[in-house]
């Protein structure tokens, strides 16, 4: 019983992990583009922003019962909103003005603060799992101790 309570648990570190992965390869996607302009980086943006987004829908139905958390997701998918944004501000600079354009806007963009907002947010998620899960390992714990305690009380006596 206490490996299923953990299953939903360990889904979601391993889908927040994912998470963090998945963001930090758009932004090397997206910087990889800037310096090259080859589109084989900029398909790959936009594969891991798919990704991301599958990710986020497996999460929300992994935390439907928590609201705090899903409050938070909502913070995660706005941050890869706002990073995709950013990313289609780089492509338009490279396509109109650019490498040197491009290279402009990630030295004057909020690029790094996006991906600390992300990382924080998924760093009080996981967290918040790994408490779970401790909670949970708690009280199997204290059943187990009851369940040894029932059946030795409840073994045959033999004098």
């Amino acid at each position: 019983m206490s490996a299923r309570w953990a299953q939903p648990s360990n889904e979601v570190l391993e889908h927040l992990a994912n998470q963090r992965l998945g963001m930090r390869s758009i932004e090397g996607s997206y910087r990889d583009f800037a310096l090259s302009g080859d589109e084989a980086y900029l398909r790959g943006a936009r594969d891991g922003i798919a990704f991301l987004q599958q990710e986020n829908q497996t999460l929300r139905g992994l935390m439907a019962d928590n609201s705090d958390q899903l409050a938070r997701l909502s913070d995660v998918t706005d941050g890869l909103r706002r990073i995709e944004t950013s990313g289609d501000t780089i492509v338009r600079l490279h396509q109109t003005g650019g490498t040197a354009g491009a290279l402009a806007a990630i030295q004057g963009r909020q690029g790094d603060s996006l991906l600390s907002e992300f990382r924080d947010v998924a760093r009080e998620l996981q967290n918040e799992e790994h408490q779970l899960l401790h909670a949970r390992d708690a009280e199997a714990a204290r059943r187990f101790r009851e369940a040894k305690g029932a059946l030795i009380w409840a073994a045959p006596r033999r004098c």
